[in-house]
Order: C-alpha cells, then structure tokens, then sequence
C-alpha cells in the first residue's frame, strides 16, 4: 500500500534582501516544519533522512490502536446500557476519564417524556458528577488528592461538593454501597446514580449511570435504582474481561 507522505522543504540559503516577513508561503513553510519537529520528538511523525520524507511515527498508531479500542468497547457496552435503561425507564450513560475529566461518550435515552439533560460528549468535573466518584472511589487519598490539587473543586450548584473531607466521606460511602450519587451537584434538578466498570486489572475502566430529573430519582427509588446500576456494572465488567474489586478480594 503506497503511504502517503510529507516531504521536508530543503530551504535554500537567502539573502537579507530576499527574506520578507510579510510572505505568508515562508511562514506557513516555517510553521509547518516547526510543528512537525515537534511531532517528530515525541515520536508521533519520523523522518526518513535518505529519502527526505515524513512518515507516520510509532506514538501516533498507539493512538491510533487505543481509539479503536474506545470505539469497540463503546459497542460492547451497547447491550447493557439498553438493559439498564430498560430496567429503570431512565437514561443510561457511559462515561470515561479524559485528563482526569468525565466524558460521556454515549448514551441509551428513556423513553420518558421527562429526559436527563446530559449531552453525549459533555465534560464535567469528576468531583461534581456521579460517574466521576464512581471512578475516583477506588483511588487512593493521596492520587484523589492530587486530583484536587490540580483541578479544584469547582461549585457547579449550591450543593457541589467543594471540601476535600466532605468528598472523602462521600468516597468512602460509595465503597460500601457500591455505588454513587450525584444529588444535583452538576446540575440543578438533575440526579445521577453510577457504578464503576473495571479492568483487568481491577482498575477504574469508565462507570454508568442512569440520569434523570429529581421528581423522577426520587429519594425512596435510588437504594434500588443503585443495586441495579452496581449489578449492570459488573455484569459490562465480566464482558469485557474486567476483574471486580469484589471478585479480586475474595
């Protein structure tokens, strides 16, 4: 198969009268070999010196190789979000840690009038969302921590979390009951129950969530609603050859 390439621009050598700034071509030139040196040193672009040309670099099939694993894992979960939804009636979410941000990457609607508002694509802090202390619920303090030192607890509502101690608290609940939830923290009006998906290394892998609006997880609905979402959660878990944390300490 012929790879397409890019060849490097041997510059000749110019005079001071010759060099004009105001050139857009020569910048754009100048740019371009600026960003693919760059490219070039963190591997994601090599260039073929005998043959002066550009080719694409080990780091970008990585890449690559671990955005088709997304994209395949989000097909495996399909089922089980269509389970949960229909279990519930309400909206099924999967969601991932993109730089230690929450990104949902898809989602099962209710057939509900009344829908959750969350947005495929939408990103949010994982100390204000319920898939977010899913995930961080296996952390240790001192990598939660860090988290907090670096992002913040940002106060989304009136009742976001915004004191290391209360999250602590809250993360330690969620590892006795096997599950999280968000109590208009993100969002006024809106409730979000989740569970974390694991490895096979038993580490965080994504979490999902049913979301809603408050008159519909209401208070007396989320013990059951939580079990549900904990149980689909190790069963997306088993399917893609993940280790509970359960099955792990037994």
């Amino acid at each position: 198969m012929k790879r397409n390439v890019i060849r490097r621009k041997i510059a000749e050598p110019r005079s001071g009268h010759d060099a004009e700034p105001r050139d857009g071509g020569v910048q754009s030139t100048s740019t371009a070999h600026r960003l693919l040196t760059t490219l070039e040193k963190r591997r994601f672009v090599q260039f073929d010196r005998t043959q002066s040309k550009w080719h694409v670099g080990a780091r970008s099939f990585t890449v690559g190789a671990t955005f088709a694993r997304r994209r395949n894992f989000t097909a495996q979960a399909m089922p089980y979000l269509r389970k949960l939804r229909d279990l519930t009636r309400e909206t099924a979410n999967l969601a991932v840690v993109d730089d230690e941000v929450i990104v949902v990457l898809t989602r099962m609607e209710s057939r509900e009038i009344m829908r959750s508002l969350t947005k495929v694509g939408g990103r949010v802090a994982m100390v204000a969302s319920g898939v977010g202390k899913a995930v961080l619920a296996p952390y240790s303090d001192e990598d939660v921590s860090a988290i907090i030192r670096r992002h913040g607890m940002p106060r989304l509502t009136e009742k976001s979390i915004v004191r290391p101690g209360d999250l602590f608290r809250e993360l330690a609940a969620i590892r006795r009951q096997g599950y999280a939830v968000d109590d208009e923290e993100a969002c006024m009006g809106l409730r979000c129950i989740a569970a974390v998906v694991y490895n096979d290394c038993s580490e965080p892998l994504a979490a999902i969530s049913v979301s809603g609006m408050i008159s519909r997880l209401t208070d007396d609905r989320l013990p059951a609603l939580g079990r549900t979402v904990h149980e689909v959660a190790a069963e997306l878990t088993l399917a893609l050859g993940g280790v509970t944390a359960e099955t792990q300490s037994s």
